[in-house]
């Protein structure tokens, strides 16, 4: 709604800033946070103390960085919990994530769940096998999703 307000404005002909003046946004500046974050810097940040349309650049950009900078930390979190620990329900939390935003959060738990349910399966099998109850058999089908790939063997 912000963003909206501002847009509104500049395109009725609003004046936000003069090229020279103080509140200006700094092109070599934010093309370098640009380059920075392109090659997986996300630890950089444009300074936010400019007015106007070149302030509002500078948030929007800080918060497409910080949004990175949380889905890289949310996926090394499930890759240590899940991968490590073998706390097989984490999942990844996003939870302001928007749009595509939302859609990769889904699709990686999505992803996480097709992996881990039939390794439950499996691992419920071989415990029952290791207690001595033989009559347990490898599901070809896990929620309604037939098996596919090397879970087949």
């Amino acid at each position: 709604m912000k963003d909206d307000i501002l847009l509104n404005e500049v395109s009725a002909g609003t004046e936000v800033t003069e090229l020279n003046s103080p509140d200006s946004l700094d092109l070599k500046e934010l093309l370098k946070v640009l380059s920075l974050v392109k090659n997986g810097r996300l630890d950089v940040r444009m300074p936010v103390t400019r007015a106007g349309i070149n302030g509002r650049i500078c948030e929007v950009l800080n918060e497409i960085i910080d949004m990175n900078e949380r889905f890289v930390a949310e996926i090394s979190s499930a890759e240590k919990t899940i991968g490590k620990k073998g706390n097989l329900s984490k999942r990844i939390a996003l939870t302001d994530a928007k749009g595509e935003w939302a859609n990769g959060v889904t699709s990686l738990n999505n992803l996480i769940e097709d992996l881990t349910s039939p390794t439950l399966e499996i691992a419920g099998m071989i415990n029952s096998v290791a207690n001595g109850d033989l009559s347990k058999h490898i599901p070809l089908e896990i929620k309604g999703h037939p098996l596919k790939g090397e879970f087949c063997g």
